[in-house]
């Protein structure tokens, strides 16, 4: 120990320092005191564990049999002769629609400009937002994300995704809202069945409908969703109903497969300027 040394004072200054000096070494031996005797539950309270026995674990409650609904999360896509353009006649065979005197029109004036070679769907050709019903139709996979609130669809093809409200809203107020390719869809669980109401289209995009018509602004679309063959295949039923295209409801069903875990999308690269973009698998070639 060094002493600093002052006129008349060092032995002064020396007897002061022993003194802290007991008086802290004091401190410690009751510190440790209290840390042998402090209490394994104290112990935990201070963030630190005395015993080496397990705290008792939170039971989470897993949820109701009644209220557990299927998983339809997963990459999905048709194989019906995918890619062909017709899936092997699987449109063709289509129950053909029941359509209005000015759909029937449309459709006509669609089918000349096809035999003229003229290309069919603008959105295609310049890159834009295809929209329903056409992304869930082709052979592009959609992608289906389930959660608590919402069910997104997305598409491998040019189109934003789907939003599916499950957390009880309704369509928002018409005038108020901007329509889209997709629309505005809510849905809603019955039993093992997912149910989708879609409204709030726009004409923009690929309108088209398996079986005749078109997708209009005053489109008004029901999906039914059913899991077969133990989770491995996907039931949609589409029913399409719009007092400007449609004499009465229009339906038909899609069949889905499942896609293994570890499969990928593609991107989708999309260029206008390609004259390539302009050419159809369905003759004669588009121009």
């Amino acid at each position: 120990m060094t002493i600093y040394r002052t006129k008349g004072r060092s032995r002064h200054c020396y007897d002061a320092m022993l003194r802290v000096y007991s008086q802290f070494a004091a401190f410690l031996v009751l510190l440790a005191a209290s840390c042998i005797c402090i209490s394994p539950s104290a112990a935990q309270t201070t963030g630190r564990r005395t015993s080496t026995k397990e705290p008792a674990r939170v039971k989470s409650t897993p949820p109701s049999r009644e209220n557990a609904v299927p998983d339809l999360s997963g990459i999905w896509e048709r194989r019906d002769d995918a890619g062909s353009g017709s899936f092997g006649g699987v449109n063709e065979r289509t129950p053909p629609a029941s359509i209005t005197a000015e759909a029937r029109k449309i459709n006509e004036e669609a089918r000349a400009r096809q035999q003229a070679g003229y290309v069919q769907s603008f959105a295609s050709r310049y890159c834009q937002d295809l929209g329903m019903p056409f992304i869930m139709g082709q052979s592009p996979p959609i992608d289906i994300v389930q959660g608590k609130d919402e069910i997104l669809i997305m598409s491998e093809q040019s189109s934003v995704a789907r939003h599916i409200y499950t957390d009880g809203r309704g369509h928002p107020d018409p005038a108020t809202y901007e329509p889209t390719t997709n629309g505005h869809s809510v849905g809603h669980w019955e039993g093992d069945t997912f149910a989708v109401d879609t409204i709030g289209f726009n004409e923009l995009g690929a309108q088209n409908v398996p079986g005749g018509g078109l997708r209009t602004s005053t489109s008004h679309l029901v999906e039914r969703f059913h899991l077969l063959d133990g989770g491995n295949r996907l039931s949609i039923t589409f029913t399409w109903d719009d007092p400007k295209v449609y004499l009465k409801p229009h339906s038909y069903e899609i069949i889905y497969y499942k896609d293994p875990p570890e499969t990928y999308v593609y991107e989708n690269f999309c260029d206008a300027g390609d004259p390539a973009q302009g050419q159809s698998v369905i003759p004669p070639p588009q121009k």
